[in-house]
């Protein structure tokens, strides 16, 4: 993983990539903007936003168990207190972005492409975020296909419920 980035869009961008490619569900938990600063430091402000941003599993949260009087029965969480979380803070010496030391990258569950496939998050993707489907999907619209026949050919060919 690198550790040190020059944007947030550089960070985004890696950190999409290795979830995608090492199957980790995170999330964001917290996160401090730049925007104090941004009289002072309008141009960092706008290239780097966040002063710090923690990311955790998406199962990280504790376990709750629910005191139900019965009227929703059957409501199950997925949290099981995954330790799986990491920081990414802004240096104002170095002037960049920069995994914090202090990080947990082992998961308590097991994590892999099939499992990874399934989280909603995966699955409704936008159609932009797979550059291989555009092509597919304007070759479609111009034969006049239908949204329907789109969508089921798109989910198909890459394993996505591409929307918009």
């Amino acid at each position: 993983m690198k550790k040190k980035f020059q944007s947030w869009d550089e960070c985004q961008q890696e950190l999409v990539l290795i979830c995608n490619t090492q199957y980790q569900p995170v999330n964001i938990r917290s996160s401090e903007t730049l925007k104090k600063f941004e009289e002072m430091f309008s141009e960092i402000v706008a290239k780097f936003k966040y002063q710090r941003v923690i990311y955790k599993c998406v199962h990280s949260e504790e376990v709750r168990r629910k005191n139900t009087n019965g009227t929703r029965p059957n409501q199950n969480t997925a949290c099981i207190s995954c330790p799986f979380r990491f920081t990414v803070k802004y240096d104002f010496q170095g002037k960049e972005l920069f995994i914090y030391p202090e990080y947990n990258l082992e998961h308590n569950h097991e994590i892999g492409a099939e499992i990874y496939s399934n989280y909603p998050f995966v699955k409704k993707r936008k159609l932009t975020e797979l550059p291989q489907a555009i092509d597919t999907a304007k070759t479609l619209i111009e034969a006049k296909a239908s949204n329907f026949e789109t969508r089921q050919l798109i989910q198909e060919k890459y394993g996505n419920n591409c929307v918009n």
